[in-house]
């Protein structure tokens, strides 16, 4: 890990939307049009979001025919997203499903 890598971690976790992203792959993997529905917005802006993350290492996909399905990658990028969710949670008593992303 070097500061180059710290700094697209963190260019790529300074989203709303992407965090709101986020919070949803920690808690399962999805696919596309599931993150779709859940966050309210259109296919190519998900669709672009994830390709900043993916650029950045923190979430992967699989291909099932037509669906793209996305989780957190087996990365230290990933972890530290679940680390930090965590700590929101349990420590810090925040419930993020209620914070507004838009």
């Amino acid at each position: 890990m070097n500061y180059q890598q710290l700094a697209e971690l963190f260019g790529a976790l300074a989203n709303p939307a992407r965090l709101q992203i986020l919070f949803l792959l920690v808690k399962k993997p999805l696919c596309v049009s599931d993150l779709c529905h859940c966050t309210q917005r259109r296919q190519a802006y998900i669709s672009q979001q994830l390709m900043v993350l993916r650029s950045a290492g923190i979430v992967e996909y699989e291909k099932s025919g037509w669906k793209v399905c996305y989780r957190l990658a087996d990365s230290w990028q990933a972890e530290f997203v679940r680390l930090f969710f965590e700590e929101l949670y349990h420590n810090h008593n925040l419930n993020v499903t209620h914070i507004t992303f838009r």
